[in-house]
């Protein structure tokens, strides 16, 4: 089975989040570390030293904490996808031969606006195929299809965001919208012009 892009496709982040994450998780680890000082520093240092103390150590705290998180927590990530896309079966969960699967596309559905199912997404000639990887909670590994392709109704939807996640995402990605006569769908992909081509085309050849 053929991969619908290159793994490198993964790794370009138009959306900001990257550049954001650092900021936004050195400066929450910051205040909280700046307010658990001030209020475990001993009382007879004095309020002012005591101040000074704890702005000096959430300001230390959160430049070390946002340089290092991101750059470990891409690591893992980048690592899962690794994985994900070689079909490691430690964590891949094969679809059905049956399906008659062509081409898989490792992505994450949006169950709700504030939760996101890793797995992969396939492409058939009866229609599109979602299995979630095993990683996810056992609750959330029911795989389901979308079809038959002649019925698919494919777009992309620019999500609205609101609160932090619109501070730590500046230009949210589109989103890839599936419609078929028995739901509608959204999942999370890269590069969403490029693949929505390339499904439409595999659909359409197949169809």
């Amino acid at each position: 089975m053929e991969n619908l892009v290159p793994r490198e496709v993964y790794d370009i982040d138009d959306s900001g989040y990257s550049q954001r994450l650092g900021l936004g998780t050195g400066v929450f680890f910051g205040l909280c570390v700046g307010i658990a000082c001030f209020f475990l520093t001993p009382s007879v240092l004095g309020f002012g030293w005591s101040a000074l103390l704890s702005v000096c150590a959430g300001v230390l705290c959160g430049i070390a904490f946002g340089k290092n998180f991101p750059r470990r927590f891409r690591k893992k990530m980048s690592s899962i996808l690794d994985r994900l896309y070689r079909g490691d079966t430690d964590i891949d969960i094969p679809p059905p031969p049956e399906k008659e699967l062509r081409y898989r596309l490792p992505c994450s559905w949006k169950r709700s606006e504030n939760f996101s199912v890793g797995g992969v997404l396939y492409i058939g000639p009866l229609g599109l195929f979602f299995v979630p990887h095993k990683m996810n909670l056992p609750r959330d590994r029911s795989a389901f299809e979308m079809g038959p392709n002649k019925n698919l109704k494919l777009s992309l939807t620019t999500p609205e965001l609101s609160g932090l996640s619109k501070l730590l995402v500046p230009r949210p990605t589109p989103r890839l919208q599936i419609v078929w006569p028995d739901g509608n769908v959204q999942f999370i992909i890269p590069a969403p012009n490029e693949v929505l081509r390339l499904i439409s085309e595999r659909v359409r050849e197949m169809g």
